[in-house]
């Protein structure tokens, strides 16, 4: 199912036309951007992201046995990777970034080197030769070149709601009603988008102050500790559960990355 989806994600993307709805015109800023069976690019990377590195988790584990599974292990993660990249969402792509070394470094030193030096040619790779991973990277080391001054005036925004009631927030999901006046008291523009923080940690200490950040940040933390205490329990020869585990560790360290853009 996974596999379809993203294939179907980059053929839509390339062809430019979707059978089951209509598909976004080119955009000058942000360019073509696949998103799959979602409406918005951004929650289909952000959904697909961790579900690939569990994929990513079960790749390693075959690879490192042999297993002729591993052929159609890799086959799934390169249509999900190049289906996350072509949707142009630069947090899922450094998540994964992060997520795969991680996870290499936890199967092993050597896994952890190789992963980190070709994901880093390939980064490079792409960059010189891909116009539109050039772009999208150019406008976050530059603002100016997107959209990305509009999330600035998000985040202070949210953090300004912050400082009103610190220790227990203004309320989960009431930051959204605030946000035109504080808005006008940070000088952003009138056409700013008023919603969510673009930042769940930042949303979480609007919405629910100290308290409520911390409760989430133990939860999180909690499932990130019980999945590392069961990659250390599985046996390597047990390919498919050690690659389970490795794949859930993945997938939360990417998700916790994600989080501060979306």
């Amino acid at each position: 199912i996974f596999s379809v989806s993203c294939l179907y994600s980059v053929v839509v993307f390339y062809v430019g036309i979707d059978p089951f709805r209509s598909y976004p015109e080119l955009n000058e800023v942000s360019g073509r951007r696949a998103g799959g069976p979602f409406s918005n690019p951004m929650t289909f990377a952000h959904v697909y992201g961790p579900i690939l590195m569990i994929f990513g988790g079960l790749l390693l584990s075959y690879v490192r046995w042999k297993e002729p599974v591993r052929w159609w292990a890799l086959t799934v993660c390169s249509l999900g990777f190049w289906a996350i990249i072509l949707s142009g969402t630069r947090g899922v792509w450094i998540s994964i970034f992060i997520g795969v070394v991680a996870m290499a470094f936890l199967f092993s030193y050597r896994f952890g080197i190789m992963a980190l030096l070709g994901e880093v040619l390939l980064a490079g790779a792409m960059y010189l030769t891909l116009p539109s991973i050039r772009n999208r990277i150019d406008m976050t080391l530059d603002p100016s070149k997107g959209y990305d001054q509009e999330r600035v005036y998000i985040w202070k925004a949210h953090f300004e709601i912050f400082k009103e009631k610190p220790f227990f927030g203004v309320g989960y999901g009431e930051t959204k009603k605030m946000l035109g006046e504080v808005y006008t008291q940070i000088g952003a523009p009138e056409t700013t988008l008023k919603g969510h923080a673009h930042n769940q940690y930042l949303y979480f200490l609007a919405g629910a102050g100290i308290a409520g950040l911390t409760v989430y940040l133990f939860f999180l933390f909690e499932f990130l500790l019980l999945n590392f205490k069961v990659l250390k329990k599985v046996s390597y020869r047990n390919t498919f559960h050690q690659g389970l585990a490795l794949g859930a560790m993945g997938a939360q360290v990417s998700f916790f990355i994600g989080g501060f853009t979306e």
